[in-house]
């Protein structure tokens, strides 16, 4: 019986299965379970950028992986669409929160660090929470109650209510009272300057008056020299 020959390399020998470059490996089952199959775009781009860091970190995950804000949106996923997409899913279980960031100044702000569930890693095994949704309907109804919440706010001390302050009683005007009547005396109209004038002018100018000549009629005028 002949024998295969062997091959020359090992190199020759794994050509076949080889994969140039880093890579991610998803189960099928993974990829045909209903929470896979309702996930956003945002939340799957969401995966994948914690993906991509988890080969930059070479596998290793350890307390957990750091990716920003400013990562998510390089990545091509709005800012405002980067909470609802992590609460979906961490809510389809492919994603657990290891530390909860904050905002606030260089002394105060913490980035959050994620785990991916679905993901051999060099210090762990994947726990594949995603398997405890069974249904469409579950998972599309856990999807869309992530995205709608909201993360709870830390407690405030309620700001102290005023008492009111009391209202000063105003006196008013007694509308029932009898209303007394005014009597009111009409002067006659004074006579201006201008009035008085303009009538001046006007008993000159009627004929007959001593101060202007009659009309159709020639006065001679009288000197005091002789004509000589």
């Amino acid at each position: 019986m002949r024998s295969r020959p062997k091959p020359t390399s090992i190199a020759g020998h794994r050509r076949r299965n080889r994969i140039a470059g880093q890579f991610t490996a998803l189960l099928t089952d993974m990829l045909e379970s209903p929470a896979w199959r309702v996930l956003s775009l945002s939340a799957r781009r969401v995966l994948d950028r914690v993906a991509i860091e988890l080969r930059h970190h070479g596998g290793k995950e350890g307390d957990g992986l750091c990716v920003t804000y400013a990562n998510f949106e390089a990545y091509g996923i709005e800012r405002h669409a980067i909470p609802p997409a992590v609460r979906e899913a961490v809510a389809l279980g492919f994603l657990r929160i290891a530390r909860q960031g904050r905002a606030g100044n260089a002394d105060f702000r913490r980035s959050t660090w994620y785990k991916l569930t679905y993901v051999n890693t060099v210090d762990g095994e994947p726990t594949h929470e995603w398997k405890r949704i069974r249904s469409i309907d579950e998972a599309q109804m856990k999807a869309r109650e992530a995205r709608a919440a909201q993360r709870p706010r830390k407690y405030r001390k309620p700001v102290r209510e005023s008492p009111p302050a009391p209202v000063r009683e105003t006196r008013t005007k007694n509308w029932d009272s009898p209303v007394q009547e005014s009597h009111t005396i009409v002067v006659g109209e004074s006579r201006t300057t201008s009035d008085i004038s303009v009538e001046a002018r006007r008993e000159a100018s009627k004929p007959g008056n001593g101060n202007s000549p009659a009309p159709g009629r020639f006065t001679r005028t009288r000197c005091s020299g002789r004509v000589g």
